[in-house]
């Protein structure tokens, strides 16, 4: 609702992850995209190569030595920035977590691009998974610890699990980090 119209017109007509071409809902199995929890590698990587949404950021030859993490980013920006894309899998080579974030950007970019793209990310969410069942304000810098996740948001995902989306610090630098996992993570509940 606050981006210019012209941009409200052109978003209207792009397809997002998860949803068809007209906007409808795509595979209710599907956590980011097209790819489900216990997708193997070889599914991931398969249907990352044919994603509208993904591109590589590298030639394909050296996924076997860098492997898929930080492989893949956005096609378009959300919020002015890229995300990229990681992954983390179950003992049994199952997807297990797919996680998007923004490169790591320093202090003077924590108020305005990435909060640009945090506040993005919620509208896109929330397009594609509803309402939040848990939502607070844009995380302060000084609430943030090197290497740790400050959650602001929670849903949940048709597949059974959980999207988070927040705030991280690492080394000094700060991104803004969506962690889609098969955990059925439940809201904090104040007294």
């Amino acid at each position: 609702a606050t981006l210019h119209p012209d941009d409200q017109r052109w978003l209207a007509k792009q397809p997002l992850p998860g949803k068809t071409a007209d906007g409808r809902g795509g595979d209710p199995a599907a956590v980011f995209d097209t790819l489900r929890f216990g997708d193997t590698r070889k599914e991931v990587e398969e249907k990352l190569r044919k994603s509208e949404f993904v591109e590589t950021t590298i030639n394909e030859t050296f996924f076997g030595r860098l492997g898929l993490n930080g492989s893949f980013r956005t096609r378009r920006q959300i919020g002015g920035l890229h995300c990229e894309l990681y992954f983390d899998w179950s003992p049994d080579g199952g997807l297990e977590e797919v996680t998007l974030q923004t490169q790591p950007l320093g202090q003077e970019s924590y108020g305005s691009s990435l909060q640009d793209n945090w506040s993005e990310l919620i509208e896109v969410l929330t397009q594609l998974h509803g309402k939040a069942l848990q939502s607070g304000d844009y995380p302060g810098r000084d609430q943030l610890k090197n290497d740790l996740f400050l959650a602001s948001h929670l849903w949940r995902l048709d597949c059974g699990g959980s999207a988070l989306l927040g705030t991280s610090m690492q080394a000094d630098r700060y991104l803004v980090v969506v962690r889609f996992t098969t955990e059925k993570l439940e809201p904090i509940r104040r007294p």
